[in-house]
């Protein structure tokens, strides 16, 4: 439902009514309505707030496509699929899981956090994309190992500088080919490496 605020006594009062039984004419709802076609020159404007960004929780206890909803914590809808979006693949899984992305996928934050290693691969064909653009919590683009040793073999794209951070013992492997992303002045993204454990490119990159 949308609450216009427009009137035809150009005042601070609403016209427009959806909500029955609030006061009316006192800089609150009023009961009226009002008829754009007889007033010309009247507008109003409705702001739109941006959907909630997705925290992502991954369920499978084994190999499984990122694009399947039964695969991720709240169904379809809890799929991280775009910028600012979090991704975090935890203990669930009970020996070496691979990670399908069946489709190019765009997450904020992608988080790591167990024994058994996770691999993330192209499946069908996609690539990752880490880009925390929209994010009003203030987060920055990340991927964090907790625990593990894990590997995205899937093309990565940065959409911004991105931080990794590899929490002791933990190690991330990118194997797939890589893109910087740009900052503000239009040169290269590059990647700042947090943490005591491993951090290996091995995909093409222009990273040193």
């Amino acid at each position: 439902k949308v609450l216009a605020d427009v009137n035809n006594a150009n005042n601070t009062n609403l016209s427009n009514q959806f909500l029955p039984g609030l006061p009316v004419n006192t800089q609150n709802l009023g009961t009226s309505t009002f008829n754009f076609g007889a007033t010309p020159g009247q507008y109003f404007s409705v702001a739109v707030p941006k959907p909630a960004s997705i925290n992502g929780i991954w369920i499978a206890a084994g190999t499984g496509s990122w694009s399947s909803g039964a695969n991720w914590s709240g169904g379809a809808s809890a799929i991280p699929h775009s910028a600012a979006d979090i991704a975090t693949f935890g203990s669930v899984n009970s020996g070496p899981s691979t990670v399908h992305l069946d489709g190019s996928k765009s997450v904020g934050q992608l988080i790591f956090n167990s024994s058994n290693p996770y691999t993330i691969d192209a499946g069908s064909g996609g690539t990752l994309t880490i880009d925390d653009t929209g994010d009003t919590s203030g987060g920055i683009p990340s991927i964090t190992v907790e625990t593990g040793s894990h590997t995205i073999s899937a093309p990565v794209a940065f959409g911004a500088n991105v931080t990794v951070n590899t929490i002791d013992s933990g190690a991330l492997t990118i194997s797939g080919n890589m893109s910087g992303g740009t900052v503000g002045d239009g040169t290269t993204g590059f990647i700042v490496k947090q943490g005591d454990g491993a951090l290996v490119l091995s995909g093409s990159n222009s990273f040193t």
